[in-house]
């Protein structure tokens, strides 16, 4: 009976934490219930669990749930979205202006965690949803399971992205940084695979980007729009 009580008290007691993972240094752990989390380097989260709810805050950054079998429900609330856990493997990116979950296994649910809690997306494994921070304006997308969690390898997979994302992802493992240099280039939307920590295959890649040019300063690796002479020169 002692045992028995013993072991009510520790499940009903509240447990808390909080998790960082520094520049260039993601983390792999255990949260109390057995969730496995993949933090990714400059990301943070808090979690509170209780007798009735498993609660977990991602602050900034990216973080993937390998989410334990428990009765008590799973939610992470991140940018004003609630991310509800039906079974399954999931990941919550917090980019600069949309936040992007996907699911590897199972399914989540996507609601406003404001007012009402309206639906936002239902996921299932292969999907991905992108939800824009000011309006939650979402689009939902078919992704690659396996490019989903790269990262947790230590690589970066990106499809269809933002230059300026994609430098922010870069950044986050390395301490030459990538300095994108204007709008255009920043905006430029591009589709590739690489080693986090492959500064030279970064440069040799976007070299080859016809709109793009870079240049080595120091600590820094500049991205620039091409001038237009040189991008008549880079076509002939």
């Amino acid at each position: 009976m002692l045992l028995a009580l013993s072991v009510g008290m520790y499940i009903s007691w509240p447990q808390s934490g909080h998790y960082v993972a520094a520049h260039g240094a993601p983390r792999s752990f255990e949260l109390p219930d057995g969730t496995v989390v993949h933090l990714n380097a400059e990301s943070a989260l808090s979690m509170r669990f209780t007798l009735l709810n498993r609660r977990v805050e991602l602050a900034r950054g990216q973080a993937s749930f390998i989410v334990a079998h428990d009765r008590r429900p799973l939610a992470v609330h991140a940018a004003g979205l609630l991310v509800r856990d039906i079974g399954t493997t999931f990941d919550v990116h917090l980019q600069r202006d949309q936040a992007r979950i996907s699911v590897r296994e199972g399914c989540v649910r996507i609601v406003s965690d404001a007012g009402k809690g309206g639906l936002v997306a239902d996921l299932r494994a292969g999907q991905s949803a992108r939800v824009d921070y000011l309006d939650h304006a979402v689009s939902v997308n078919d992704e690659d399971v396996e490019a989903m969690t790269a990262w947790w390898q230590g690589r970066i997979v990106f499809r269809d992205e933002p230059l300026r994302d994609v430098a922010d992802r870069f950044n986050r493992m390395n301490v030459v940084r990538l300095d994108v240099q204007d709008e255009a280039a920043g905006a430029l939307r591009l589709t590739g695979s690489l080693s986090a920590q492959d500064l030279d295959s970064l440069r040799a890649f976007l070299e080859a980007q016809p709109t793009l040019e870079t240049i080595v300063t120091g600590d820094d690796i500049q991205v620039r729009t091409r001038t237009v002479q040189a991008v008549g020169a880079w076509r002939r």
